[in-house]
Formats: structure tokens, sequence, C-alpha cells
């Protein structure tokens, strides 16, 4: 049972061509949380705790393998018992 919740945001400060390097970590982010929520200003994964840190981490690893030497990750962290994405705004769903 998933007992975490993150919603990730990664933001390269390199100044042009940034886009790719946000590109990898969603990439990355959808690959292993298949479920995962893209958003225009974050990524929402769910999961079991360790496994979701660990993939909080890769994220500012997988930015700057390609030359974003300056990242901010801005994350939001729900944990225990948390509420799904489609559980939090299907409601809202047109």
């Amino acid at each position: 049972m998933n007992n975490c919740s993150i919603a990730i945001q990664v933001l390269p400060m390199k100044v042009s061509d940034y886009i790719p390097d946000i590109d990898r970590v969603i990439y990355y982010l959808q690959d292993r949380f298949p479920d995962a929520q893209v958003t225009p200003f974050e990524t929402v994964i769910e999961g079991e705790y360790d496994e979701c840190m660990d993939a909080l981490r890769q994220c500012a690893l997988i930015a700057s393998e390609h030359g974003s030497d300056d990242i901010i990750v801005n994350a939001k962290i729900a944990y225990g018992q948390i509420l799904t994405s489609e559980e939090k705004t299907s409601k809202f769903m047109k």
C-alpha cells in the first residue's frame, strides 16, 4: 500500500535550454511510477516512502548529468495514510 505522495518540481538554474533536463526527469519519473501525474508546474508520484525518497534524490542527479550544475528541487511530501491523486481531484474533473 502506498504511504507517500510527492509533488516534485525541478528547476535547473542555467539560463538557456533547460527544458531537456526537465524532460529527462519527467521521463524517469513516468518510467519508475507509471501513474505519475504530470502538471505544468510539477510531477506527482505515489508509492512507498523509501522508493519515493530515492526517486526524489535521483531527480537532481538526472538533471545535473547534462550540464545543469545548479538545480533547485522543490518537493511537497505527504506521508502516512495518503489519498491518491485521483481521490483528491476526481470530483473536479469535467
